[in-house]
Protein backbone atom coordinates (compact mmCIF):
# COMPACT_ATOMS: atom_id res chain seq x y z
CA UNK A 1 0.00 0.00 0.00
CA UNK A 2 1.21 3.47 -1.12
CA UNK A 3 2.08 5.95 1.59
CA UNK A 4 2.24 9.72 1.72
CA UNK A 5 6.15 8.78 2.27
CA UNK A 6 6.62 6.93 -0.67
CA UNK A 7 5.12 9.48 -3.20
CA UNK A 8 8.84 12.12 -2.93
CA UNK A 9 10.83 8.77 -3.86
CA UNK A 10 7.96 7.44 -6.92
CA UNK A 11 6.68 10.73 -8.56
CA UNK A 12 8.99 11.54 -11.05
CA UNK A 13 9.31 7.74 -11.84
CA UNK A 14 5.53 7.62 -11.96
CA UNK A 15 5.18 10.67 -14.01
CA UNK A 16 7.48 9.04 -16.65
CA UNK A 17 5.66 5.72 -16.50
CA UNK A 18 8.49 3.73 -15.60
CA UNK A 19 6.95 1.94 -12.92
CA UNK A 20 5.50 -1.80 -13.47
CA UNK A 21 1.91 -1.04 -14.36
CA UNK A 22 0.53 -2.66 -10.79
CA UNK A 23 2.75 -0.17 -9.04
CA UNK A 24 1.46 2.98 -10.57
CA UNK A 25 -2.40 1.88 -10.13
CA UNK A 26 -1.71 1.92 -6.25
CA UNK A 27 0.06 5.06 -6.66
CA UNK A 28 -3.51 6.66 -8.92
CA UNK A 29 -5.69 4.89 -6.35
CA UNK A 30 -2.79 7.28 -3.48
CA UNK A 31 -3.60 10.29 -5.56
CA UNK A 32 -7.50 10.30 -5.21
CA UNK A 33 -7.30 10.19 -1.74
CA UNK A 34 -5.04 12.42 -0.69
CA UNK A 35 -5.02 16.25 -2.24
CA UNK A 36 -1.77 16.45 -1.09
CA UNK A 37 0.54 13.38 -3.07
CA UNK A 38 -1.73 14.66 -6.23
CA UNK A 39 -0.83 18.26 -5.93
CA UNK A 40 2.56 17.48 -5.78
CA UNK A 41 2.69 14.95 -8.66
CA UNK A 42 0.52 17.61 -10.67
CA UNK A 43 2.97 20.05 -10.26
CA UNK A 44 5.62 17.31 -11.31
CA UNK A 45 3.93 16.69 -14.72
CA UNK A 46 3.33 20.07 -15.26
CA UNK A 47 6.80 21.39 -15.21
CA UNK A 48 7.90 18.34 -17.14
CA UNK A 49 5.55 19.49 -20.04
CA UNK A 50 6.58 23.26 -19.59
CA UNK A 51 9.93 22.14 -19.86
CA UNK A 52 9.28 19.72 -23.19
CA UNK A 53 7.57 22.60 -24.66
CA UNK A 54 10.15 25.26 -23.66
CA UNK A 55 13.13 23.38 -25.13
CA UNK A 56 12.10 21.05 -27.91
CA UNK A 57 14.34 17.42 -28.90
CA UNK A 58 17.18 18.05 -30.62
CA UNK A 59 19.14 15.39 -32.68
CA UNK A 60 22.94 15.85 -31.88
CA UNK A 61 25.35 15.64 -34.64
CA UNK A 62 26.52 12.25 -35.73
CA UNK A 63 30.37 13.41 -35.25
CA UNK A 64 29.41 14.10 -31.29
CA UNK A 65 27.64 11.01 -30.73
CA UNK A 66 30.73 9.13 -32.60
CA UNK A 67 33.41 11.15 -30.20
CA UNK A 68 31.11 10.36 -27.10
CA UNK A 69 30.67 6.77 -28.19
CA UNK A 70 34.63 6.55 -28.25
CA UNK A 71 35.49 8.22 -25.20
CA UNK A 72 32.71 6.36 -23.47
CA UNK A 73 34.50 2.91 -25.12
CA UNK A 74 38.00 4.25 -24.17
CA UNK A 75 36.83 5.14 -20.26
CA UNK A 76 35.18 2.02 -19.78
CA UNK A 77 37.44 -0.41 -21.71
CA UNK A 78 38.82 -2.10 -18.57
CA UNK A 79 35.13 -3.28 -17.58
CA UNK A 80 33.69 -4.08 -20.98
CA UNK A 81 33.73 -7.05 -22.59
CA UNK A 82 35.35 -7.14 -26.33
CA UNK A 83 33.27 -8.17 -29.07
CA UNK A 84 32.64 -11.90 -29.77
CA UNK A 85 34.56 -12.87 -33.31
CA UNK A 86 32.72 -14.79 -35.54
CA UNK A 87 33.44 -18.96 -35.71
CA UNK A 88 35.38 -19.61 -38.87
CA UNK A 89 33.88 -22.86 -38.82
CA UNK A 90 30.12 -23.45 -38.39
CA UNK A 91 29.62 -26.89 -36.33
CA UNK A 92 27.17 -29.21 -37.86
CA UNK A 93 24.34 -30.97 -35.45
CA UNK A 94 24.56 -34.70 -36.50
CA UNK A 95 20.82 -34.53 -36.88
CA UNK A 96 20.88 -32.02 -39.41
CA UNK A 97 23.32 -33.21 -41.46
CA UNK A 98 22.25 -34.12 -44.91
CA UNK A 99 20.48 -37.66 -44.73
CA UNK A 100 20.90 -38.13 -48.66
CA UNK A 101 24.60 -38.31 -48.22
Amino acid sequence: MITCKDIPQLANMHVDGELPEELQIQIERHLLQCQGCAFEVRSIEQTKSMLAESFPRQESPASYRERALARLQAGLSDVLSPPLEPADTQWALPFLRDQSA
